[in-house]
């Protein structure tokens, strides 16, 4: 963007913020945690030829739980690795599919 001396332009911030969750946890094949998965949160929203993007990381607890809070609307996607599995993406949605997941690795 490229403004001159008194041009105005009104953007529209548009923030991953509000007061959803994601809670959840991952399991092996077999349903047993997988303590100590890496968790990335990523989110994007494009408006008017501008885009904005969040990510948000975290790792499982001992057993597997995670959780990510003061999300904004719309579809998150969550991408889980740990040694010894392949890696999972998830597109999750809050507002129509819940603040629970489970994750499942192979």
């Amino acid at each position: 963007l490229l403004l001159k001396p008194g041009d105005k332009l009104h953007l529209p911030l548009v923030l991953d913020w509000g007061q959803n969750e994601i809670h959840g946890v991952v399991v092996n094949a077999l349903g047993n945690p997988v303590p100590a998965s890496r968790i990335v949160l990523q989110w994007s929203h494009q408006s008017d030829g501008i885009t904005t993007k969040t990510t948000r990381r975290t790792a499982a607890d001992t057993q597997g739980h995670f959780a990510f809070s003061r999300l904004g609307p719309g579809t998150h996607s969550l991408q889980v690795d740990a040694a010894g599995f392949a890696p999972v993406v998830v597109d999750h949605d809050v507002s129509r599919q819940g603040y629970n997941l489970t994750v499942r690795l192979n």
